[in-house]
């Protein structure tokens, strides 16, 4: 395979993988705004402790780390594309 070829092909995989972290994101967002009301509930009404501060760093340094990952992410993928322009 020529090296344009396998470039261009690197690309599209990257493009790819791109969109099911976009997924997986929206998928959190979405799962989170369904439980927010059960996290108020929960969490929230209650004096803090040791298992609601687990609980916060799970739930949303997960969703800053997918976050940042998706940001990384695409910035590469316009990196990559902007060789081919």
């Amino acid at each position: 395979m020529s090296s344009a070829l396998q470039e261009e092909s690197d690309f599209l995989v990257s493009l790819s993988v791109g969109y099911v972290i976009v997924a997986a994101f929206a998928l959190v967002v979405y799962d989170d705004l369904l439980n927010f009301s059960d996290e108020l509930r929960f969490i929230w009404n209650w004096p803090l402790r040791l298992g609601s501060v687990l609980y916060v760093l799970a739930r949303y340094g997960g969703i800053l780390l997918l976050l940042m990952d998706t940001l990384v992410h695409f910035v590469a993928a316009n990196t990559m594309n902007n060789r081919y322009l």
